[in-house]
């Protein structure tokens, strides 16, 4: 009985895409690239992000070039406001906002004090 107790009750806060069968989240793929500020460097590749209803958001990113990936993306959105954290690359976090699909923003690694240029347009 306590089992079926708390299956229920892990079912009922499971946040996942598959509680909410009436609310579907399908992925949306991304083209991005990543630029320091005042330097041509940077790196390209491919995010997948999850928009759940919770505003909360998870996904993963591959770099063009095969040696990142895939690494976790979390984030937030909060209608044209957005955030990414991408812990694997230094702990970069973005902060930007969504202007007709394309994703903009300014990030920066929690151990350095550089600025990031972060572009990410839905792949068609």
């Amino acid at each position: 009985m306590l089992h079926m107790l708390l299956a229920l009750v892990l079912a009922l806060s499971d946040p996942s895409p598959t509680a909410t069968a009436a609310t579907p989240v399908a992925p949306l793929v991304y083209r991005t690239t990543l630029v320091r500020r005042y330097d041509t460097i940077g790196t390209n590749g491919t995010l997948t992000l999850w928009f759940p209803p919770s505003g909360y958001l998870r996904g993963t990113f591959v770099a063009d070039s095969g040696g990142l990936g895939p690494v976790t993306v979390t984030g937030g959105r909060n209608g044209a406001k957005i955030w990414l954290d991408f812990p694997a690359l230094g702990g970069l976090h973005v902060e930007g906002s969504v202007d007709r699909g394309v994703i903009h923003g300014v990030g920066t690694r929690h151990d350095s004090s550089k600025q990031y240029i972060f572009t990410a347009t839905p792949q068609t």
